[in-house]
């Protein structure tokens, strides 16, 4: 087997010390064996002052995020916030984000399906806001036109799935999304 090599972060699953990052990472070897551990990005790094912007917003993104969704959020990170000086994002306490734009074949039946499934007002289209916003920018530069649902339960996101991307899927992670929109606000609890 001579799979590509692929690494995934956990954010949420992160520490801070005096002189490094480490960021719990789980992924496939070029063999296709799973493998877990860390990741750490040492205050000397290039690097590092991304890193850090990643930890301090470590509930706004995806529970575990791809290669691919990291290097669009350094991106991002380089193009509009390293400047700036607001580098502390604002987590929605509770809210479902879907992203609605720039959709990629096939979406319009995801959509479709999702809104039948659990009704357009459980949803707030990501790609509507005003230029001011730059944590729903943030969150934008994670989107592909995959019909990206974001979820957030007491200010932190606890789900995320690009559901164009996985349309054979689409039972499966609809049957998790159903899971977290019965969740009580706030309280982690399910509702009756």
């Amino acid at each position: 087997m001579n799979e590509t090599p692929v690494t995934f972060i956990w954010p949420g699953m992160s520490h801070l010390s005096d002189d490094r990052l480490t960021f719990r990472a789980t992924g496939y070897d070029q063999d296709g064996s799973h493998w877990t551990g860390e990741k750490t990005i040492l205050l000397a790094e290039p690097s590092y002052r991304f890193w850090t912007w990643v930890y301090l917003n470590r509930w706004l993104w995806p529970p575990i995020m791809s290669e691919t969704l990291l290097s669009k959020l350094e991106i991002f990170f380089t193009e509009k916030v390293q400047s700036n000086e607001q580098t502390l994002l604002q987590v929605p306490q509770d809210a479902n984000l879907i992203y609605l734009d720039q959709l990629q074949p096939g979406a319009a039946l995801i959509i479709d399906q999702l809104f039948n499934k659990f009704g357009i007002d459980t949803f707030t289209d990501l790609s509507i806001s005003s230029s001011t916003e730059l944590t729903k920018d943030a969150l934008r530069s994670l989107c592909a036109g995959l019909v990206e649902v974001f979820c957030y339960r007491g200010g932190k996101c606890d789900f995320f799935c690009a559901f164009a991307e996985t349309s054979d899927a689409f039972d499966l992670n609809a049957k998790i999304l159903a899971k977290r929109l019965k969740k009580k606000k706030g309280t982690g609890t399910q509702q009756p």
